[in-house]
């Protein structure tokens, strides 16, 4: 199921602001209204955020705030819980590839950790996912 363009426009907007306020009760809202569960939702507006990228509708800087605010709000919402619930892995795959775009492995002036190792590893995960 695919994340309708208005809750995709709504992180952007979010994230765009600065405050970066992402609300737990919102990631519910909108999962709710998709009839599906969190970590479906989670694993979903992964995919569109990774989708976005790649299709260069977002830039990097919005797609890695994006997939962080979501990795925070599951950090103090699921990760608090007895058992703790696993991380849905589609997401979890592409948090970790916007995550190795942060910080530079190399000082070589040529090394870009974007190109270097998100784009290539978004574009692994969505070859996967069409396949």
């Amino acid at each position: 199921m695919g994340i309708p363009g208005v809750i995709l426009a709504e992180l952007r907007r979010i994230i765009g602001t600065g405050d970066g306020q992402l609300e737990w009760l919102d990631l519910i809202r909108w999962s709710h209204a998709q009839n599906i569960s969190i970590p479906e939702f989670y694993n979903d507006i992964a995919e569109a955020v990774a989708r976005s990228y790649q299709g260069r509708e977002i830039s990097y800087i919005e797609a890695d705030g994006i997939v962080n605010k979501l990795y925070l709000n599951w950090v103090l919402h699921e990760q608090c819980k007895t058992p703790i619930p696993p991380w849905p892995d589609l997401f979890l795959d592409i948090y970790l590839a916007f995550d190795g775009g942060e910080y530079r492995r190399t000082d070589a002036k040529e090394h870009d950790p974007i190109v270097d190792c998100t784009d290539p590893a978004v574009e692994a995960i969505l070859s996967r996912l069409d396949s």
